[in-house]
This record gives C-alpha cells, sequence and structure tokens, in this order.
C-alpha cells in the first residue's frame, strides 16, 4: 500500500464526512466520495481517502464497530490537524551589514585611488566568494635537492625541444 499524506487527511472538514457516511445507512459510497471531492477540491485522491471509506464499508450495517474504526483513524489524522508550518525569509539587512558593506566598499575605492587594484573594483559578492580551488596534478615527493634540480632540469629540456616525453604502457598478460 502506498503511503498516505497526512497533510491530506489533516481536513476536519473531510473526515466530519466519513462520519456522516459511517452512521447514516442512506449515503452510498459513491455520494461520500463526490462529497469529499467537492470539499477538498483538487486536493482529493481516491487512493488518499480509500482506506477510510473500505474501513465504513467493512463494517457496514454495524454503526457502533464502525464509529470506532473510524474514530482510530481520525484520531491518527489528528496530530496534524490544524499544524501550519511557516518559513520566514529574513528579506531585511541587519544595519551592521550595510555599514560593513559600505566601509567595505570605501576601502576598495580608496586602494583604486592609490592605484593598489587595476582594472574594476570589484563587487561585494566577487570579495566574499572564494575562488575555486584549481587541481595541480599529482604531488610529488623528493628526497633531497638534487632531485628537485634534476626534475626542473628535465622539465626545462622538454619545453626547450632538447628532449621528448614518452608515456609508454605496459600491458600485463
Amino acid at each position: 500500500m502506498a503511503p498516505i499524506s497526512h497533510l491530506v487527511h489533516a481536513d476536519p472538514g473531510a473526515w466530519a464526512f466519513i462520519h456522516q457516511f459511517s452512521s447514516s445507512n442512506s449515503m452510498t459510497l459513491p455520494q461520500a466520495e463526490d462529497l469529499l471531492k467537492e470539499h477538498l477540491g483538487t486536493q482529493y485522491s481516491a487512493q488518499d481517502w480509500g482506506h477510510a471509506l473500505k474501513v465504513v464499508m467493512d463494517a457496514e450495517g454495524d454503526t457502533e464497530s464502525t464509529s470506532e474504526a473510524v474514530e482510530v483513524l481520525t484520531s491518527a489524522a489528528c496530530p496534524h490537524m490544524g499544524l501550519i508550518i511557516k518559513v520566514l525569509v529574513l528579506t531585511i539587512k541587519a544595519p551592521q551589514l550595510d555599514l560593513l558593506e559600505q566601509s567595505l566598499l570605501q576601502s576598495m575605492d580608496e586602494l583604486k585611488a592609490h592605484k593598489c587594484i587595476i582594472g574594476a573594483v570589484p563587487t561585494i559578492n566577487k570579495i566574499l566568494d572564494p575562488f575555486p580551488e584549481k587541481e595541480i596534478g599529482e604531488s610529488v615527493h623528493f628526497e633531497d635537492n638534487a632531485a628537485i634540480v634534476a626534475e626542473v632540469q628535465c622539465c626545462q629540456a622538454i619545453r626547450n625541444g632538447e628532449i621528448i616525453e614518452v608515456e609508454l604502457l605496459r600491458y600485463i598478460e
């Protein structure tokens, strides 16, 4: 059975119709479904309310056990009834933040005036966002200074065309 959404079942009006259906001898299943559809509108799903309606149908004729079964279902949904979750988004900047931004921009303008910044003055977001890390490749561990000098000389020789670097691939059988 698919999981039941508690938010759908948190409507007391819909449960009133289920109670009415369970205590009525004249209301039919299609009538109960129509009442739920009319009340819930686009929120109605036969899958969501099928279990509650099935409980009423299975206990047909025994209004006492039907009422108890509906009460159990209603009480399972009760903790969710009327629960409203609001997430407030802070849209107002703190005064300290405005002061810091102004101070930073003023400092940047002073640096630009003293020719310490070449080009355009970066924006606040550019200043606060870190540069992405660059991958520099494998880290080579050298045993001593002579090995470092040899590696640098080799790289210079490759760059100058004195040495051609060839990668050999070995296939192990």
